[in-house]
């Protein structure tokens, strides 16, 4: 008798996976263990801030400005930003973006992943709230600390698994392969679930369907994730896994 599981979990932003970027392979995030940056974080942010005073640039007079910039890390410690991944909040920050571009071109201390032992292609993400960074800047500075990094449904988010549970089952289906497939899913800046997908694909076009539109008609507003108290856009998952008896 098949039957159908199901964990709600929350993960970053960017997933850790294969990407098609310029002919090339781009992983999703860094492999457990490794990091992006020589001194982790904390050295990141201080240079930033050692560069910012360097340069003598100029804070912005909006102090909620935050910019969220992907880049990509080559393996000859060459970085690549990309600009177009947050157009919209870049036009919204356009301080904290052209900041941005600024302080990255003397940025020295970037690692390549590690994967099998080769080095790899591998997209970062850097967190620039530059009012934490010019005087307001501390020693240790890390914006994790100051940041809600799951967005939550009203009544928690075991009340969305709860309802979600409810909605989905495999009575009619049949599947030609078993296994885990994950319903994926964004809550925006405003509190909004958007961008439902199920990948990989359950292999049944008609259940996969169902359990896209089982998430959208669950109501309620998002509290957003937030960094500095300012809203930001997650990432959700549902790993649902079916098994065959």
């Amino acid at each position: 008798m098949m039957k159908i599981s199901l964990l709600f979990v929350f993960i970053s932003s960017i997933l850790f996976g294969q990407n098609k970027w310029k002919d090339s392979i781009v992983y999703g995030r860094y492999p457990d263990g490794q990091q992006a940056y020589i001194g982790g974080n904390i050295k990141l942010y201080k240079n930033i801030h050692e560069i910012i005073v360097k340069k003598k640039l100029n804070p912005c007079d909006n102090k909620k400005e935050l910019y969220i910039a992907v880049v990509v890390v080559h393996p000859d410690k060459t970085i690549k930003l990309l600009k177009k991944q947050n157009i919209e909040s870049a036009r919204k920050n356009k301080c904290a973006f052209e900041l941005t571009q600024m302080i990255l071109e003397d940025l020295q201390g970037w690692i390549p992943a590690e994967i099998n032992g080769e080095k790899v292609s591998v997209f970062q993400k850097i967190v620039m709230f530059p009012d934490s960074l010019f005087e307001n800047y501390k020693e240790g500075y890390d914006p994790v600390n100051y940041s809600v990094p799951i967005a939550e449904f009203p009544g928690g988010n075991a009340v969305f698994k709860e309802q979600f549970s409810q909605k989905v089952s495999i009575d009619g289906f049949k599947f030609d392969r078993f296994g885990k497939i994950y319903l994926k899913f964004k809550v925006d800046e405003n509190g909004k679930a958007i961008d439902f997908i199920v990948k990989p694909t359950s292999g049944n076009v008609g259940f996969d369907k169902m359990v896209i539109n089982a998430a959208k008609s669950i109501k309620g507003t998002w509290r957003p994730a937030t960094i500095h108290g300012v809203n930001v856009e997650t990432n959700m998952e549902i790993p649902l896994t079916i098994n065959d008896h």
